[in-house]
């Protein structure tokens, strides 16, 4: 520890030991002094009476006193207009060695989640030693207090602690016990300081050989168990980078990579010390601390203060800089096309598509990295090339048979990450059998579809004017993020705070600028308001700006291609294959040369000309703060129903009330309207509960339609019914991906359970603004499906199929009753499908009828959008013979509040293929 912090530290202890030596007198003094003094400065007078009991009272004083000396840095007033900050406190500030600090007290966290980064990664591993990052993470978290490491104290605790080493940073966490956090913490601490300048390099038991031999062995079994998907494209992307790049490297390290001759002594020792330089080279003002926690922040600051003042505020010897080979292209451009990597799997087949996008800080035609990671062009363009609409790629390669006969994304786009000299970026397509076969072509579609996009002025796909590609997907994907920022499935995590805060150098934009799309000079503004709710005309510009820069890297020799596979080289004409292994992983893997005149065809290829743009997103969301409506609890509801069984297996909120609106006239459908304003229905694990909507304006609606001839179905009918959904699902998965994108979901089930709940259900949710149109055009299209077209029956029977033998039947007479439905999915025709789709709707008994709305509307709007939806559909008021009516009773029926499937376009499967995730985070939300 240098002589300043030293001094510091000192002197706070006098500080301490003054103010006990204070307290004793003044605990004398309270005795014989009825009064205080009237010249006694005001600290003094707020003192209790007794000393002992202001003991932990002045410790805090002194603990702030000390802190005096931090830059408190500037309030995050982005973050106030968001609801990021609900019920969440942020509070950031710097400590005297330079670390940024962001606090989060958060009352509803049940455990405290701790991030720290430091600023040294793979690209600062040597030459010779491959993985000394990776071994630098597991020593520093191998620190031991009192004989116990840190990772056994919280086995103890239910507590875990873990380290991540990517390419320029590492990644620690803690996670503890919500009561456990000041112990915690100054363990956690410890980890991380400085070594003492004057000890020896032995006296540190971090950096000693023992702890070195232990944790390379550890580093070593960490590939033990089989490698993911992610790792190994990884790693087939490291043998094809070029000689002397650190992407090159092994970073994870190995006993190889690390100790080449074996675990001498010497060895170790040397590797010890290694390490140790490497984290002698870390400075606290390069690092970020995120802390969530159910704890006041007045009680957390002192102790992280006290816990993180260890950190070196400079590192002792300078750092070696990053050298200007892991600046530089990994991936140049080849004299012609680069080989392809072909590599056996057990997954479906598919091939993958990798570009590097170079940065250069002095030319202006080229990308700043700054700039690049504010306006986010490589979400942009993930959007456009992945997207599933009419015209895209995904639908020009489903037409063909090239894509798998399943729902949900077939083609998917990401950057996996970005450094300061360079991104990546990968675009992958699942293939059916027939792709695999046909895959160069599928590449060739590829190439003509980014030439496309380059052109920034494509027609419309029903013919109309050329319109600005690129600023209207801008548009598009800003106005995602937008939405998801105002309305956030749940506030970010203590990691994913940390490594917000590297690249947002003001606290102002800790969280703002990794979700959002933001222009450069915005990345350190105080942004307030509606600005700080709603994408800048600047930010678009930038960002439309920075998608022109990324198209000339994404040429044909610039790409690198990779054929994953389990058939044989032969059936798929590579016979010119060169088998290769890497060693590092022992992955065996083939490299194929392409012909000249098959590069020179994708060389020379113009834009795709079958490509249409993607038409304009009609059903995105412009809510800002709505005004909805507030749930009122309803006196007249029976206890036992606001008791905690519920009412039909659903619990409800005493908060929340289900109103009966009375039709509108005897021929009005539905025949029972209920109405849940201000509440919204929530799927749990194990049951449905009614609560009081939050800052979402979700508005959802069922529909149930009982039906007769669902009722009656025979075998045969059943097996036409299931075939008519599966394709009423392929029908709408296309034209409805972007509802899908901005969080529209729909649903069509049939319900057997009982006379009085045999019928079809129909379920729409949505946001408030665009629920209107989505449900209108959803039903619409629902209603006029009458079946698969003629080259789609046999990939709806397959698909019809496949979902029935995914769910096995138990028991005999189950066994039976499947097998006799699959024997008639087999021999149904079209006329078929058709023929049960018009009984379904002429058996429809829309005077027993009910719907269900509940969310962020009112009484007369939910009854106006269920007479639009309800007018849409081919239903009648009655039929001859009506079905068992359902009971309103005091709440909605059972079939009204069951759990929706959400089989349709669902935005938890689909926005995986937008590239959206990384910045929106709404894969797998729990949309309410």
């Amino acid at each position: 520890m240098k002589h300043s912090e030293t001094f510091c530290r000192k002197h706070q202890l006098w500080m301490v030991a003054t103010a006990t030596w204070i307290l004793q007198i003044l605990s004398t003094l309270a005795a014989s002094t009825p009064t205080p003094c009237p010249a006694a400065a005001p600290a003094l007078v707020a003192l209790p009476r007794r000393g002992a009991a202001a003991l932990p009272w002045v410790l805090a004083e002194v603990a702030k006193a000390a802190t005096e000396d931090e830059e408190v840095l500037s309030p995050d007033a982005a973050n106030a207009d968001s609801p990021w900050n609900k019920p969440r406190i942020y509070k950031a500030f710097r400590l005297t060695n330079g670390l940024r600090v962001l606090l989060v007290e958060d009352e509803s966290m049940e455990q405290m989640d701790v991030a720290l980064t430091l600023p040294f990664g793979q690209f600062d591993d040597p030459a010779d030693r491959p993985g000394l990052a990776h071994l630098t993470e597991h020593l520093l978290l191998s620190e031991k207090d009192a004989g116990e490491d840190l990772e056994t104290w919280l086995e103890t605790r239910f507590g875990e602690s873990n380290g991540f080493t990517a390419f320029e940073s590492a990644l620690f966490t803690l996670s503890c016990e919500a009561s456990d956090w000041s112990s915690a913490l100054p363990r956690f601490g410890r980890c991380f300081r400085a070594a003492d300048a004057d000890a020896s390099d032995a006296a540190d038991p971090r950096f000693v050989a023992s702890s070195v031999a232990r944790e390379v062995r550890r580093i070593d079994g960490e590939f033990m168990d089989g490698l993911s998907a992610q790792l190994r494209s990884l790693q087939l992307l490291r043998c094809r980078t070029v000689e002397g790049h650190p992407l090159r490297a092994f970073g994870p390290g190995s006993m190889k990579t690390l100790l080449p001759l074996g675990d001498r002594p010497e060895d170790l020792q040397r590797l010890a010390k290694l390490s140790q330089e490497l984290f002698r080279s870390v400075a606290a003002e390069n690092a970020t601390l995120a802390i969530v926690a159910p704890v006041p922040i007045v009680q957390l600051r002192p102790v992280v203060a006290d816990a993180f003042a260890g950190l070196a505020a400079r590192a002792p010897r300078a750092a070696e800089p990053r050298t200007a080979r892991s600046r530089a292209d990994p991936l140049p451009a080849a004299e012609t096309v680069a080989p392809c990597f072909v590599v056996d799997t057990k997954d479906d087949p598919a091939i993958s598509f990798t570009w590097s996008i170079p940065f250069e800080a002095n030319s202006a035609d080229a990308l700043d990295v700054t700039s690049f990671r504010a306006s986010k062009p490589l979400v942009v363009l993930s959007h456009l090339v992945a997207h599933q609409g009419p015209g895209s790629l995904s639908a020009w390669l489903q037409r063909h048979g090239w894509l798998p006969e399943n729902l949900g994304p077939k083609i998917t786009a990401q950057s996996p990450f970005c450094t300061e000299g360079f991104a990546i970026w990968e675009l992958k397509i699942k293939l059916s059998s027939s792709g695999l076969t046909n895959w160069r072509r599928v590449a060739a579609c590829v190439f003509g579809v980014l030439a496309a996009l380059a052109q920034r002025y494509v027609r419309d796909a029903l013919g109309g004017p050329r319109r600005d590609l690129w600023r209207q997907a801008v548009d598009e994907v800003s106005t995602l993020a937008d939405i998801a920022w105002r309305f956030p499935p749940r506030p970010p995590l203590a990691s994913e705070l940390a490594n917000d805060m590297r690249q947002s150098k003001s606290s102002k934009a800790y969280v703002l600028q990794v979700r959002r799309l933001v222009a450069r000079e915005e990345a350190g503004l105080a942004v307030v308001g509606r600005a700080a709710r709603f994408t800048s005309s600047a930010a678009q510009e930038e960002a439309t700006e920075a998608l022109g820069k990324v198209f000339p890297s994404l040429t044909p020799r610039r790409a690198r291609l990779t054929l994953a596979t389990s058939a044989t080289s032969a059936r798929l004409g590579l016979w010119e294959l060169r088998r290769r292994r890497d060693e590092n992983l022992q992955l065996p893997f083939g490299e194929l040369s392409f012909r000249r005149t098959e590069a020179a065809e994708w060389l020379t290829s113009g834009p795709a000309s079958w490509w249409c743009a993607p038409p304009l997103n009609v059903y995105l969301s412009r809510a800002d703060r709505i005004n909805k409506p507030k749930a009122k609890p309803d006196p007249k509801i029976p206890e036992s129903i606001k008791s905690k069984t519920g009412f039909n297996g659903v619990l409800w909120s005493e908060a929340c009330r289900a109103r009966l609106v009375p039709n509108a006239g005897a021929s009005a459908i539905p025949e029972a309207l209920w109405v849940v304003p201000g509440c919204v229905y929530v799927s749990g694990q194990f049951n449905e509960r009614v609560e009081p909507l939050g800052d979402e304006p979700v508005v959802t609606l069922t529909l149930w339609l009982p039906a007769q001839n669902i009722l009656d179905a025979s075998p045969r009918s059943r097996a036409a019914g299931r075939m008519w959904l599966k394709s009423l699902q392929l029908a709408l998965e296309s034209p409805f991906y972007s509802a899908a994108l901005a969080g529209c979901r729909w649903e069509c089930a049939f319900f057997t359970t009982s006379p009085s709940e045999a019928g079809v259900r129909f379920s729409f949710q949505a946001f408030s603004d665009n629920l209107p149109r989505f449900a209108t055009d959803a039903a619409l299209a629902i209603g006029r499906h009458t079946g698969p077209a003629a080259e789609q029956l046999e990939v709806v029977r397959r698909m019809a199929l496949a979902e029935l033998t995914k769910g096995a039947a138990k028991g005999a007479a189950a066994r039976r009753a499947e097998a006799e439905l699959k024997s008639f999915l087999k021999q149904l025709r079209i006329e078929d499908v058709q023929q049960e789709s018009q009984a379904l709707w002429r058996s429809v008994d829309g005077a027993s009828s009910q719907a269900l709305v509940a969310g962020a509307i009112s009484e007369e709007d939910a009854a106006e959008l269920v007479r639009q939806v309800v007018s849409t559909l081919p239903i009648s008021p009655g039929v001859t013979a009506p079905l068992a009516p359902l009971d309103p009773g005091p709440r909605p029926c059972a079939v009204l509040t069951r759990r929706p499937s959400w089989q349709g376009p669902v935005a938890q499967s689909l926005c995986r293929a937008s590239g959206l995730p990384a910045l929106l985070d709404v894969c797998g939300r729990a949309m309410k």
